[in-house]
């Protein structure tokens, strides 16, 4: 166990900054609730909460686990030691997928050769706060 302190602002505040950074509409979509038992026999939850109508098609979202420990989402067991301080592994959603899903589903503009840089958007650049 170390004996250092991490200060971040809430998850709802730091939703409700890039909600209101990509401009999208600041009621989510709620995905139904899913679970999961896992091997162990404890219960894990996932919803997904999509924030969308952001300009240039920007989304937010939060993806809430419940029961969860603090290791990566989809990489199975932690190990008792580990799983001792940071919590049970989970299976129920896989970090990476979903990543890939919403890196796939909001493409960066691809530059028109290699000595071009791309060209951001809004919806990629870091909010004021960062």
């Amino acid at each position: 166990m170390t004996k250092s302190t991490v200060f971040h602002d809430p998850v709802p505040d730091t939703i409700a900054q890039w909600v209101a950074f990509n401009g999208c509409n600041p009621t989510p979509y709620a995905y139904p609730t899913e679970s999961l038992v896992q091997a162990c026999g404890a219960v894990h939850s996932v919803t997904r909460f999509v924030y969308s109508g952001g300009r240039d098609g920007a989304q937010v979202v939060l993806v809430r686990l419940t029961g969860a420990g603090h290791g990566w989402p989809g990489e199975g067991r932690s190990g008792r030691p580990l799983e001792k301080l940071i919590g049970p592994a989970t299976k129920i959603v896989d970090a990476y997928r979903e990543m890939w899903a919403f890196f796939v589903a909001h493409p960066m503009p691809i530059a028109a050769s290699a000595h071009e840089p791309a060209v951001a958007t809004t919806s990629s650049s870091m909010p004021p706060s960062f």
